[in-house]
């Protein structure tokens, strides 16, 4: 490389934490099935059934396996979340 004054630099595992707790909120949301609660809020269905039939979406953390595609900063700090609350961890 030609010398330059240029300095670079690098930020690893600045947004690591925070990014992590979104992507614990995101499984939350969607494993516990908040998302088809909220749309059927807001389309003012208020059937219960769904959510106590066989394969209804609630799913309990501690019976998931969640896969973690990259074990760099944000994927090592999701691991470590999701195995706190009981879940099963495959990383790629």
């Amino acid at each position: 490389m030609v010398e330059r004054d240029v300095i670079f630099t690098n930020s690893a595992r600045v947004h690591a934490k925070p990014m992590a707790e979104t992507v614990l909120a995101m499984i939350l949301y969607f494993g516990r099935g908040l998302d088809l609660a909220v749309a059927n809020q807001k389309k003012s269905v208020w059937d219960t059934e769904p959510y106590y039939m066989e394969g209804a979406p609630l799913n309990e953390l501690s019976e998931l396996t969640v896969g973690v595609l990259g074990f760099g900063g944000v994927g090592s700090e999701v691991s470590v979340r999701v195995a706190g609350l009981g879940a099963r961890v495959g990383a790629l």
